[in-house]
């Protein structure tokens, strides 16, 4: 897992499809989208123009852009791909984040090939988290295969509005 702010992606010089994914995102959070809209007026002002919900397709990566509520962790199971890497960047809002290493969960139903997507349980009643983030406007998660994570979650016991970007891209397409 790797965690920082959308200024500094360049950073990590993992290759192409990185480089394509995090200069959309990068844009996204600067001007809304690609023609110069504005997500943080746009997500407080209903009826403004603003980069719309819904996945975007990116060569081999993909990203999903998001308008939701978070959600208690009592509402959440953990996460996990095997095949693509997730990067969370958050565009309004704030969002709670949770990682833990799998060892300590367990198979929470089958794995899902198609989306590359499997849900786990704390083995224990009360889970250790490896970490707990609160993610805030611009700072992004890049959670590789095999990380269980738990993404948009409230922080203390409000939900409250969040925007954000997911984007999916092939582990195998970075150079790490």
């Amino acid at each position: 897992m790797l965690v920082d702010t959308i200024t500094n992606w360049r950073n990590y010089g993992f290759g192409p499809v990185w480089e394509d994914v995090m200069t959309w995102l990068e844009t996204a959070f600067r001007t809304g989208d690609q023609t110069g809209r504005n997500p943080h007026r746009a997500y407080s002002s209903p009826g403004s123009p603003a980069l719309e919900d819904g996945v975007h397709a990116l060569g081999e990566a993909r990203v999903t852009v998001t308008s939701r509520v978070t959600r208690l962790r009592s509402e959440a199971r953990y996460e996990t791909h095997r095949q693509l890497c997730d990067v969370h960047l958050v565009l309004a809002g704030r969002e709670g984040f949770l990682y833990t290493p799998e060892a300590n969960l367990t198979p929470d139903g089958d794995f899902d090939e198609t989306t590359d997507t499997g849900f786990l349980q704390p083995c224990a009643p009360e889970p250790v988290e490896a970490a707990r983030l609160i993610l805030t406007p611009g700072m992004f998660v890049l959670v590789f295969p095999g990380e269980a994570h738990v993404p948009a979650l409230a922080i203390g016991e409000n939900a409250e509005p969040l925007r954000k970007c997911i984007a999916k891209l092939p582990f195998s397409s970075l150079r790490v």
